[in-house]
């Protein structure tokens, strides 16, 4: 318990040199950043521009991709409708159970 204590003791007593050297280290890093952004802007502009113009000298393979993907969930979907309606009525008869059985406690919550 001593040992938390006199640790926060230390940390409460160097508090003021902390945040002097905190404050320090963020103007140091602002000064940076802002020095370097006229040689930053030009970099990231051109590689905005990169990425741009490689997306649309692929534009026929994302749409192609796009597509794949809208086909597939078609199929999807389509090879799936015989099980959904397979087990309509189960999931009919279930919800219908489900109010008929619970009838009364719906009715007292005012629903």
């Amino acid at each position: 318990m001593q040992l938390v204590m006199a640790l926060v003791q230390g940390i409460i007593d160097n508090l003021p040199a902390l945040v002097e050297a905190t404050v320090q280290m963020i103007s140091t890093l602002a000064s940076g950043i802002g020095e370097a952004l006229p040689e930053m802007i030009p970099a990231i502009v051109e590689a905005v521009i990169l990425i741009c113009e490689t997306l649309i000298n692929n534009m026929d393979q994302i749409l192609e991709a796009a597509f794949a993907i809208i086909e597939g969930l078609a199929q999807g979907l389509l090879n799936a409708l015989p099980k959904l309606i397979e087990a309509l009525p189960r999931i009919i008869t279930a919800i219908i159970n489900f109010v008929t059985n619970n009838l009364p406690k719906i009715v007292e919550m005012g629903i």
